[in-house]
C-alpha cells in the first residue's frame, strides 16, 4: 500500500495534519521497532538501540502522539539549542555537519549521524556555522505511511527503558511492589 499522505500541497504543516488521524490508530510495537532501527537509531537512542546524537525520544512516552507526529515529519518546527546542526568548516578542506557536546574554550566534541564523534580543536577549523535546523531531515512521510507512524509511536512510548532510567516515583512504587511480593 502506498503513502497516504504524500502529496505536494500544504508544505510541512500540511503533512503533518494529513498524518492527524495517527493519535487515534492502534500501533504495532514491534513494526515500530523495525521502523526506529531503520529510520531512527543513526540518530537517537532508546531501549537499548541506537546512537544518542539527538532528543532523547523518552520524553514522548507521556506526550500526545500528535506532538511526537510534529516533531517527525516537522524537524525545524522547534529545535533545542543543544540540538542544532552546526556546519564546520575544517583548515584541511573538509566539511563536517553535526551537533556540538563537550565545548571547551579550545575545542569541541562533533557528534554526527551514527555516533561518529571527532574531537575538534578551535586551531583546526576554520569556520563554524551555527544552522539554526535540525539535524534530523524532513520528508520521513516519504518513508512512513500513517500506519508506520502509529507503529512507530507505539514503539516510542513502550520501549524498554534503560537501567537506571525510573523516576523517583516508578521507583517507590516498584520498591513497594517488590516488598508485597514478599522479597527480602
Amino acid at each position: 500500500k502506498g503513502n497516504e499522505a504524500n502529496d505536494a500541497g500544504g508544505g510541512r504543516a500540511g503533512i503533518v495534519s494529513r498524518y492527524g488521524d495517527v493519535a487515534g490508530m492502534r500501533g504495532d510495537r514491534g513494526a515500530g521497532s523495525m521502523h526506529f532501527d531503520r529510520l531512527c537509531s543513526s540518530c537517537h537512542a532508546m531501549g537499548g538501540r541506537g546512537h544518542a546524537v539527538g532528543p532523547d525520544l523518552a520524553s514522548y512516552r507521556g506526550k500526545p502522539v500528535g506532538d511526537f507526529v510534529l516533531a517527525v515529519l516537522d524537524p525545524n518546527a522547534a529545535v533545542d539549542a543543544r540540538h542544532r546542526t552546526r556546519r564546520v568548516e575544517m583548515r584541511d578542506g573538509r566539511e563536517l555537519a553535526g551537533v556540538v557536546a563537550g565545548e571547551t574554550a579550545s575545542g569541541f566534541v562533533l557528534v554526527q549521524p551514527g555516533g561518529v564523534r571527532e574531537r575538534i580543536a578551535r586551531t583546526d577549523m576554520a569556520r563554524m556555522e551555527d544552522m539554526a535546523s535540525s539535524l534530523m531531515p524532513e520528508g520521513f512521510e516519504e518513508a512512513l505511511t500513517m500506519q508506520g507512524m502509529a507503529d512507530l509511536a507505539a514503539w516510542v512510548r513502550e520501549a524498554p527503558r534503560g537501567f537506571g532510567t525510573a523516576t523517583p516515583s516508578e521507583a517507590q512504587a516498584n520498591r513497594e511492589r517488590w516488598r508485597k511480593e514478599g522479597a527480602s
